[in-house]
């Protein structure tokens, strides 16, 4: 192969990855609705930035029924913010279950375990993905089972995803009433509710190939369809190559009154949220041809011999950046076909220019994108925007305390990562950074708790960090152990639950781990106490589910769904694992419960809850109860074989 192809394919090669790079977002805080039709349109021709292969790297009693006692001491969903609760797969108000299972939501009489049996199913013809509950409501999110096709000449089928929201009456839990239907297209990403309020995101890519019109975000309530115009649809004015409808809906949960409000936004991502605002984030990427002038300039121009300067010199710059970077490429070929001697110390320049620029630019590689909402009852509003070098982890990633919003990011990838906190005010200004934290390391996992941030980084060994956010951000401390922590929990003001992977110091996985970690020096983290089980290709859920952590400090009760690679066994074990955990014995086996049925994801163990001293585990085909005490089974139901179907959409049992 002779030296210009190499260096062709090389530069292509680099022109792929800058195709990754991203530059600094132009601001436009300013939010407004389009005119019309004409007007959106116009802006998506001018605005949407070209694609080149993949832009991104990455209770009240029922009234038939015979009162019974109802437990105080339950567990809930294990969520972020004290105060605003999550949906999930499962819920309990203490004598109710209320649980997802394949299409099914299903509502158990749980408690006392002696009694227990489901007293009705709702059949769904879509496919229910999360619920909250309230004393006297049921509210199921999902996907409809069926989208609308767009079809564009000369390019793939594409098919546009709707989702719903229903909300059941279940005053009396043999009869659940649906009283509202709402339709909303688009996928559903997440929700919180707060006070009795829900709020709830849906996205919507946006489809633009001239000549087909665009597909407008679409809302039906209980039949009554509408679309959502242009001029009520609210933009930024800055481009995009991912723009999507992202429509936030406002539910009071008891009058069922409700609001949606639609935005033209980049592909949301992330959601936090606190008791009175919403953050919605999503990472931004831009096209090569954002960067084009300046890898010419940093990179070609200071590696070129003077000759080969003068012939890109004189590239018309009337030409668009895609034909200039056709040129530039036939300009270098050309000139080195006719001298191959001077075509290695060029090569050899490139290289040397090329690590220092892509080094320069890691923290313009990807712009995270915060939008703040206020949210006051049904009524949410656009507050201020802001956007972030880097990429977010996961929602942990962000927080507010005290009227200052934190964020923390990985920016960068491989040798060049590095990490980053940044703090705003109330209306997203900028005050106060720490940026170049872990150099060749990325994010795993992050807490905010009060003014502190733990931060934990991996590559091969896991540092773990206290980063003190009261002023000016400043690392207090760290701690470097093998093995790395997906999710932090809090046990009490001083110690941290880590729980994640066991790692040897070449960074390769070995199975799972629960550190029990001791802040009180902040300038000197330390791990107490571990625990370790499982080997190489072991995982539990909890790693990247928070909800699927269950914790009890009262109880010394930690308990997560896992599967345990084993070399003794043919196939993993699958289910729920519990642990003691206490400061004065540590972490210490209490024991693993199973449904029996371990080797299809189908039939997995997802969930775990407790009512008073029951410990109640849920998959799609069963929910089982054990003792808290020594974990004997007291009692099960098996969906298939107890629910007889009945006309109608509620199911009642025997």
């Amino acid at each position: 192969m002779n030296k210009p192809l190499v260096f062709a394919l090389i530069f292509v090669f680099a022109v792929i990855l800058l195709a990754l790079l991203q530059p600094t977002l132009k601001e436009k805080s300013e939010i407004k609705t389009f005119k019309d039709y004409q007007e959106l349109e116009t802006f998506l021709k001018e605005n949407s930035l070209p694609i080149y292969g993949y832009n991104r790297l990455l209770t009240s009693m029922p009234r038939d029924m015979v009162t019974t006692e109802k437990s105080t001491d339950y567990s809930q969903t294990n969520v972020q913010v004290q105060g605003v609760d999550e949906a999930d797969i499962v819920k309990t108000d203490g004598e109710y279950i209320y649980s997802i299972h394949g299409n099914d939501v299903v509502i158990t009489k749980a408690y006392p375990a002696e009694e227990m049996k489901v007293v009705s199913k709702i059949e769904m013809k879509d496919t229910p993905s999360e619920i909250f509950i309230t004393e006297s409501k049921l509210i199921v999110f999902g996907q409809k089972n069926y989208y609308s096709q767009i079809a564009i000449p000369e390019m793939p089928v594409f098919y546009s995803p709707k989702s719903f929201v229903k909300v059941y009456d279940i005053t009396d839990k043999q009869n659940p009433k649906l009283e509202k239907d709402i339709i909303i297209s688009g996928s559903y990403v997440q929700s919180r509710m707060s006070d009795g309020y829900v709020y709830a995101i849906f996205t919507q890519n946006v489809y633009y190939y001239p000549p087909r019109p665009i597909m407008l975000p679409e809302i039906a309530v209980d039949g009554v369809s509408k679309t959502i115009q242009p001029r009520e649809i609210y933009y930024f004015g800055y481009p995009d190559s991912s723009y999507s409808f992202s429509t936030i809906l406002s539910l009071d949960a008891n009058s069922l009154q409700h609001e949606t409000k639609t935005f033209l936004l980049g592909d949301t991502q992330t959601v936090y949220a606190s008791k009175t605002s919403l953050y919605v984030a999503y990472t931004k990427y831009y096209t090569i041809y954002d960067f084009y002038d300046k890898f010419v300039e940093d990179v070609i121009m200071p590696s070129s011999p003077e000759g080969l300067k003068k012939r890109i010199a004189d590239i018309p710059s009337s030409l668009s950046k895609q034909e200039r970077m056709v040129e530039l490429q036939k300009v270098i070929d050309d000139y080195f076909m006719q001298r191959p001697e001077e075509m290695e110390e060029f090569y050899n320049r490139v290289n040397e220019n090329y690590a220092k620029f892509e080094k320069e630019l890691t923290k313009e590689k990807e712009k995270t994108i915060i939008n703040k909402f206020s949210l006051d009852g049904l009524s949410v509003n656009f507050v201020a925007k802001a956007q972030v070098s880097g990429r977010l982890h996961n929602q942990f990633s962000m927080d507010k305390y005290q009227g200052k919003f934190r964020v923390a990011t990985t920016s960068g990838f491989n040798d060049y990562q590095e990490n980053n906190v940044y703090v705003f005010d109330e209306e997203m200004n900028m005050i106060s950074k720490l940026e170049g934290i872990a150099t060749g390391e990325s994010i795993y996992s992050a807490r905010f708790i009060g003014d502190k941030l733990y931060l934990v980084t991996f590559k091969q060994i896991d540092p773990f960090f206290v980063i003190d956010l009261s002023g000016e951000p400043r690392v207090l401390g760290y701690l470097k152990l093998p093995g790395v922590s997906d999710y932090i929990h809090p046990y009490d003001e001083n110690h941290l639950i880590g729980f994640g992977r066991d790692v040897d110091e070449q960074g390769r996985v070995k199975g799972i781990k629960i550190s029990l970690f001791d802040v009180s020096d902040y300038a000197s983290p330390k791990e107490v106490y571990s625990y370790k089980f499982g080997e190489q290709g072991s995982y539990s859920q909890a790693s990247y589910d928070h909800k699927a952590f269950l914790f009890s400090k009262e109880k010394h009760l930690l308990a997560v769904p896992a599967t345990i690679s084993d070399s003794s066994r043919f196939y993993p074990w699958q289910g729920i694992v519990v642990f003691n955990i206490d400061l004065d014995n540590g972490i210490s086996l209490k024991g693993k419960i199973d449904h029996g049925k371990q080797y299809f994801w189908y039939d997995q163990v997802q969930r775990s809850l407790y009512i008073d001293d029951v410990l109640y585990t849920l998959s799609n085909g069963m929910i089982k109860a054990n003792s808290l005490n020594d974990l004997k089974e007291l009692n099960k139901i098996e969906f298939e074989e107890m629910i007889v179907p009945l006309k109608g959409d509620v199911i009642q049992t025997r």
